[in-house]
């Protein structure tokens, strides 16, 4: 019998491993631009394919490697790309000693380190659910995103913290040890009790992927979501490129500084994760939603256009901040709206196809923002960038779901459509 969350040993192994993986993840995300930019002293555009390198293997292998992680022993497979992490950053600080250390290098790791936090992802809900009981769902899944934005927080402030101190090749032994230490915690857990999924056919897999373009594109909620958050995000993964490069290169902190200011986003991302019950308990899906746009959008406004005397970084930090809040809460309120929406069974796809949309633009933005950044100067890259996130928030207050007092609970007709269920149907596919 599985024993209450807060006796629940095997979930807080599961727990820990998590927490070491992102941290490894968030720590990697710094200090790979960090070495980018201060040691390698490499251009925007390099930085900029560099960021855009931490999304191809969900662009190109995510939904393979989902299907492949369900199939077989998803346990050890996480266990084995954590292992994967761990081993090709340590090639970095031997590089780095032997004076042989260039940007595709860091590339390469940057690739693998992403392929490891697919593969973490994509057999994270089965291991979930094997774990907890399922009323407990909920309430491990919120634990285990209050520790994920935690260790954003964490990771920016200790890499920089330590790279003040050593240098930065030397400091991604914590990775190292955060990825190892994710390792051995996920082969601690004995293997699932639900069984793997069952295979599926080429043709029933593609079947499938089109049916949750269609759901996706077809219903007006889903659509407005899925191509406003794209715009968004592209917005944020250009905030991303440029923030090592432009609070180093352009405003002269140090590593520590650097580290505590990029933290600053994922201090207001953990806010937002403490907020986003509350205020919807009090306001609604839909004005909170008009609440949190707005504050997203006045954040991008807030990012500085800045003459080299005069250089705002108070306005950077607090535009980073209230992004992290806006985006985070709004992201936790449409997803439990989303939850409730659609089918279980369209559920995955609808997911996936959003997701797939939302990544082919981050990519783009990634090496966009850098050749921006390198032709027409960072000052200009983050203004475009604050613009675009200032658009796509104050925008959606035109949207089509802004225009309703509520959400709607129930499929729209024109969704049961695109997935060709009938209208009963969709209660009994729950």
């Amino acid at each position: 019998m599985t024993p209450p969350l807060q006796h629940n040993q095997r979930y807080r192994i599961f727990w820990a491993g998590g927490v070491l993986s992102s941290l490894g993840t968030s720590l990697t995300a710094f200090l790979l631009n960090l070495i980018a930019v201060l040691p390698l002293q490499a251009s925007p555009v390099w930085i900029g394919l560099l960021n855009a390198a931490v999304w191809l293997p969900w662009l190109l292998l995510g939904l393979p490697l989902d299907v492949a992680v369900n199939r077989g022993n998803s346990r050890r497979t996480m266990a084995m790309g954590q292992l994967a992490a761990a081993f090709v950053l340590a090639t970095i600080p031997i590089a780095w000693a032997v004076h042989r250390l260039y940007i595709a290098h860091l590339v390469v790791a940057a690739v693998t380190v992403a392929l490891a936090t697919v593969l973490f992802r994509a057999g994270y809900p089965r291991l979930v659910i094997g774990l907890v009981r399922r009323r407990e769902l909920g309430m491990a899944n919120n634990d285990l995103t209050r520790a994920e934005s935690t260790t954003q927080i964490v990771g920016p402030a200790l890499g920089g913290l330590t790279a003040a101190v050593l240098a930065p090749a030397f400091v991604v032994a914590i990775n190292i040890c955060s990825h190892l230490g994710s390792a051995v915690a996920l082969l601690r857990l004995p293997a699932p009790r639900n069984p793997p999924m069952p295979g599926t056919a080429c043709a029933e897999a593609m079947r499938q992927v089109r049916a949750g373009w269609r759901v996706t594109f077809h219903d007006p909620y889903l659509r407005f979501f899925s191509v406003q958050g794209a715009v968004s995000n592209a917005g944020l993964t250009g905030l991303q490129t440029l923030m090592v490069l432009v609070l180093v290169r352009d405003l002269g902190l140090d590593p520590a500084q650097a580290g505590l200011a990029v933290a600053t986003q994922a201090l207001g991302s953990l806010s937002g994760v403490a907020l986003a019950p509350r205020i919807c308990r009090a306001l609604g899906d839909i004005e909170s939603i008009m609440l949190l746009y707005p504050l997203v959008g006045i954040g991008g406004l807030l990012l500085p256009r800045w003459t080299p005397g005069d250089p705002h970084l108070p306005h950077l930090l607090a535009g980073t901040f209230l992004i992290g809040c806006g985006v985070v809460c709004g992201n936790m309120i449409r997803a439990g709206w989303r939850q409730n929406y659609v089918p279980a069974v369209l559920l995955a796809r609808q997911v996936t196809a959003s997701q797939s949309v939302n990544i082919a633009l981050m990519t783009l933005a990634a090496v966009g923002i850098g050749w921006l950044a390198a032709s027409a100067g960072s000052s200009v890259a983050l203004s475009v960038v604050g613009s675009v996130v200032a658009v796509s928030s104050f925008g959606a207050l035109v949207g089509t779901p802004c225009r309703r007092r509520t959400l709607p609970d129930r499929p729209s007709p024109a969704l049961l459509q695109a997935a060709q269920l009938p209208p009963p149907g969709w209660v009994d596919v729950r």
